[in-house]
């Protein structure tokens, strides 16, 4: 690795490390108040709000942000203007569709899921919608002009403001609602907007250059990795979804806390996706496809290595890591989150495996495979759901994550040349050169 990789991948690297360690503590540090200030039901309602929401953020990365990055990083310079103009237009048309959808369908996902109250805040989410478009726009910039420092602050503002909000709640107005939450929200984005301005007007072009065929090649690449989205975030919402309408919200906020542990764990998985794509990009057009295979193999088992020693830790205490995430109420979901923490380990080679077909300009593959596994675990909750209750949802998804490890692996073996055993080498080489800079360092 030449002296400039090495310091793309400490700089990105720990920028991005350093905006998810500052999301998730800001996540972690509202859910911890949160579900110590909302009863169960309201907890519940807002979980499935968020879960709403986070899907159409997601899709928004997936079909405007990895277009973009992928362009970006893929042409010259001469064209950059065009293909930012035509992302901001995707970006204001996919508001335009989301705003649309949630006056539609709101009160029928409040019908559905017995949530009253939900599509009042799916109201206030409109508003925080549309100011999500230049906030996003401000991050995609900056991602492909590989400044992730941007990035980092944008988020840092975002998920902090909404944090400090909660906790004048928690001191002065414990009474809080589910509106005022929604609100803050919309406020947070809006302040993020005004500092994200700042960090992007460097690369922002002055010249707004329409064209018809790069609108057409971002919407083209969007397409599939918008389905590829949009399945991830159905499976990853699934067992709420489904407990929510099975059984009821309360038992949603009963289920939340052992998926936010695993959430927690995958912090090195996130970030590294992060700085992955758009280093992939530039490496497959500086040397071809075979450079995807160590990509991969290094940042899977970087990641098991990071995660290996927190799934060990909460396998043997997990009363007490739901005792101290979500109060002694909760205890009883322990054996859930035994079940759940498994997430964690096979979650990096999806996730991954979705970053590969992007940067190897395969996005419909990815979009086949997650759409598979996606109505996979559908049909898994349901049985499993049926049959166990609450601990269904997990042995569900966990069974629908192990087939689709397997679809993967066989794939990125055949055609990209990637072996599992590399993986784990990988992963058991980073152990041992912390052992060995361990020994030197006691010598």
């Amino acid at each position: 690795m030449s002296p400039s990789d090495k310091k793309y991948w400490i700089k990105s690297g720990s920028y991005t490390l350093m905006q998810r360690v500052a999301m998730t503590l800001f996540g972690l540090a509202s859910f911890l108040l949160l579900i110590r200030l909302l009863p169960k039901y309201d907890y519940g309602i807002w979980v499935l709000f968020v879960s709403i929401t986070s899907i159409f953020e997601v899709i928004r990365n997936g079909f405007i942000r990895n277009p973009l990055v992928k362009h970006i990083t893929s042409h010259e310079e001469e064209d950059h203007s065009m293909i930012y103009s035509a992302s901001w237009i995707l970006n204001l048309l996919y508001s335009i569709l989301i705003a649309i959808l949630i006056l539609v369908f709101r009160y029928s996902l409040e019908s559905v899921w017995n949530a009253a109250g939900l599509s009042e805040v799916l109201i206030i989410y409109v508003i925080t919608n549309f100011l999500l478009i230049p906030f996003s726009q401000f991050e995609y910039i900056n991602q492909s002009n590989f400044d992730f420092r941007g990035t980092f602050w944008i988020y840092f503002t975002k998920q902090g403001f909404f944090f400090l909000y909660v906790l004048y709640c928690w001191f002065y107005f414990p009474e809080v609602t589910l509106l005022n939450l929604a609100m803050a929200q919309a406020v947070g984005v809006f302040v993020a907007v005004c500092i994200g301005f700042i960090f992007t007007k460097p690369f922002i072009k002055n010249r707004v250059r329409f064209s018809f065929k790069w609108f057409g090649d971002l919407f083209h690449f969007g397409k599939y990795t918008l389905g590829t989205n949009i399945s991830t975030m159905l499976f990853k919402n699934t067992d709420k979804w489904m407990l929510g309408s099975m059984m009821s919200p309360a038992m949603v906020a009963l289920y939340e806390p052992a998926v936010k542990i695993s959430s927690l764990v995958e912090i090195p998985t996130m970030s590294i996706a992060t700085v992955l794509f758009p280093q992939a990009s530039k490496r497959i057009r500086e040397q071809g496809e075979k450079a995807v295979a160590p990509l991969y193999e290094k940042s899977v088992g970087l990641i098991l290595a990071l995660i290996i020693p927190l799934v060990i830790f909460v396998l043997i205490f997990p009363h007490f890591v739901i005792k101290i995430l979500a109060g002694a109420e909760y205890v009883e979901t322990a054996f859930v989150v035994q079940v759940t923490i498994f997430y964690a380990l096979v979650e990096p080679f999806a996730r991954q495996f979705g970053i590969v077909m992007d940067a190897t300009g395969k996005p419909k593959i990815g979009f086949y495979f997650i759409v598979f596994t996606a109505v996979l675990n559908v049909v898994f909750n349901y049985i499993f759901i049926s049959n166990y209750g609450l601990v269904g949802a997990a042995y569900g998804t966990l069974s629908s994550l192990l087939v689709g490890l397997i679809i993967n692996q066989i794939y990125l073996s055949r055609n990209l040349s990637v072996s599992f055993a590399r993986v784990i080498k990988e992963c058991l080489l980073f152990y041992k050169k912390g052992l060995s800079l361990s020994v030197k360092y006691v010598k």
